[in-house]
């Protein structure tokens, strides 16, 4: 359920931090550790005619992101998504419920889905989230449970994701307080300094990566990506660039390129609104 790979690691590196001596603690009565506060973006938008997407962020009255929209056109798919987050420190989880509008094949018959989740993330004493149970359903039919796992090193650095206790690992190296390789992609980063989350995290998909901007994910890249390229075809790159405005980035463009020619170039906006905006998640969540 993620986007393309050029415009999948945008998606959640651009929730800018206020100043490194503003800090907040999430759940203040019941004494979590604190996380930091980002500014807050509300949308988030490209018009890519291949792959367009647009989303939309909601907070509480703490700052914690509550609601997260989507509408994300693929090839011959195209997704309406809407999250809600319910914060049980008390219960050391956080439970995130979402809905899936899919239609498919949309050059022939168009074929609508409807998927709903329950995703029950659990989290470890440091706070970060160690371990998530996703339920599905499509059109009333359940269909799968998945169980996530995350492990971190001493640093507070995801470093291990898992789906399931046999698949594969999903892993990734840190360096100088930046990812350098993850899953044979190589990370190179620009001098520009990241207080953002990042979806470069392994494991978190979409549907959470509006959680990693409070650390629930542990910690960040230290500086904005500059390439990704891969180990096995290092001819194929991935080049970001970013335009600041006040300190907040309006705009990043993302060039792809193959053995030195032009494939493509995709810009993603951003939109920020100062403050805290709340929306109640519904009774049900």
């Amino acid at each position: 359920m993620n986007k393309v790979f050029s415009t999948v690691v945008l998606t959640v590196l651009l929730f800018a931090n206020c100043s490194p001596n503003e800090a907040y603690t999430p759940d203040t009565e019941l004494g979590l550790p604190q996380k930091e506060k980002p500014k807050r973006l509300s949308k988030m938008w490209s018009n890519n005619p291949h792959n367009p997407f647009f989303e939309t962020f909601d907070y509480d009255s703490i700052g914690r992101v509550i609601h997260f929209t989507a509408q994300i056109r693929y090839s011959t798919t195209s997704d309406t998504i809407e999250f809600f987050y319910r914060y049980e420190p008390e219960n050391n989880r956080i439970i995130a419920t979402g809905e899936y509008y899919r239609y498919e094949d949309l050059d022939i018959v168009p074929q609508l889905s409807h998927i709903t989740i329950v995703d029950t993330l659990y989290l470890n004493p440091q706070m970060n989230i160690e371990y998530a149970v996703r339920n599905d359903c499509v059109n009333g039919t359940r269909k799968r449970r998945w169980t996530y796992y995350f492990e971190y090193n001493d640093n507070g650095q995801l470093i291990t994701s898992v789906l399931g206790r046999f698949s594969p690992e999903t892993t990734c190296q840190w360096e100088n307080g930046n990812i350098t390789r993850m899953d044979g992609t190589i990370y190179t980063y620009t001098h520009l300094t990241n207080n953002l989350p990042s979806s470069i995290l392994p494991g978190v998909n979409s549907d959470w990566s509006p959680l990693s901007q409070y650390g629930w994910f542990g910690k960040h890249p230290q500086n904005l990506p500059y390439k990704m390229e891969s180990e096995g075809n290092p001819d194929t790159k991935f080049v970001y660039n970013y335009r600041m405005e006040n300190g907040l980035i309006s705009f990043s463009t993302c060039t792809h390129s193959n053995h030195g020619h032009f494939v493509e170039e995709d810009t993603t906006y951003y939109e920020w609104k100062k403050g805290c905006q709340h929306r109640p998640a519904p009774h049900d969540l």
